[in-house]
């Protein structure tokens, strides 16, 4: 409740301690590149994203209690909502889909983002997977100068480079970059085997 809320809040004063919501992904080397990787324009303007979160029936238990956790919107697909916002910001519509549980919880959630400027973004998940499966994240992100794709091992980002001369060659006649057409693949960043520090790289 409100009131809840600022009682945490002065209590988190008082303590001298950082009050925050849990949003891990945010502090997670691998998401904040991908940030970066947008802050300096390297996709250009986001036209669309997917955004992909599975888990194992296994990981159920107490997440499916309307109570406790709230099934897989509230405890699964929070951290792509996030993803997205941060991307990509504040979307102005949404239409979802889901599977209920017999707690009342969703264990499937399918979700469509409209952004102000005419993006779309595509969010799904949920704890329907069969063992030994375990936690599946991907996503993707889909600019009018490239495009990256991303999941535990790596980001993966496609440039689109410079050839004036293509364009006239093949007459293209959808919105990208009127300067980028040609695909420069870089493997961006890939997780540190020894700690959980990313290792950022470059490979053509």
């Amino acid at each position: 409740t409100p009131s809840d809320a600022h009682a945490l809040a002065e209590a988190s004063r008082q303590a001298g301690r950082v009050l925050m919501v849990g949003h891990l992904t945010r502090h997670m080397p691998l998401y904040r590149e991908i940030a970066g990787l947008l802050a300096e324009g390297r996709l250009g303007d986001l036209v669309a994203a997917s955004f992909h979160r599975m888990h194992s029936v296994r990981g159920r238990s107490w997440r499916m209690d309307p109570g406790m956790g709230g099934g897989a919107v509230f405890d699964l697909l929070i951290h792509d909502y996030d993803l997205m916002l941060w991307y990509m910001g504040k979307p102005s519509c949404v239409v979802a889909r889901g599977i209920r549980n017999a707690l009342g919880s969703y264990d499937y959630a399918a979700a469509t983002f409209t952004l102000p400027g005419g993006a779309v973004a595509v969010v799904e998940g949920g704890f329907v997977l069969r063992p030994p499966a375990g936690l599946t994240a991907t996503l993707r992100l889909v600019g009018t100068r490239g495009h990256l794709e991303a999941d535990a091992q790596a980001v993966r980002l496609s440039e689109y480079r410079p050839f004036d001369w293509l364009i006239d060659s093949v007459g293209l006649d959808f919105q990208l970059d009127p300067k980028a057409t040609h695909v420069r693949s870089t493997l961006v960043m890939r997780p540190n085997p020894k700690g959980r520090e990313g290792a950022p790289i470059e490979l053509d």
